[in-house]
């Protein structure tokens, strides 16, 4: 996707699913960081929030993660976790 105006900045917009793993890996794919910051809007069940939120969330993660020299930052989860359950 092209920006309306030229800000100067090397920034690139992709569009897919974050549902999708292909998509997410495509995102990730030969750049150095990627800015999540989509989020769900209006009510939702548990299951449509824990689905679009979470599950989303987790894939563009994983797909920066296993990206070569990609990192990734999201404003609903901390990058990269260092939670354990216990």
């Amino acid at each position: 996707m092209k920006l309306k105006r030229d800000t100067g900045a090397n920034l690139e917009i992709v569009q897919g699913n974050l549902l999708s793993p292909q998509d997410c890996g495509r995102a990730a794919e030969g750049v150095p960081v990627v800015y999540h910051l989509a989020a769900g809007k209006g009510l939702k069940s548990m299951s449509d929030a824990y689905l679009n939120s979470v599950v989303t969330t987790r894939n563009l993660m994983e797909a920066a993660l296993a990206a070569d020299d990609c990192s990734g930052s999201s404003i609903s989860a901390p990058f990269p976790s260092t939670a354990t359950s216990g």
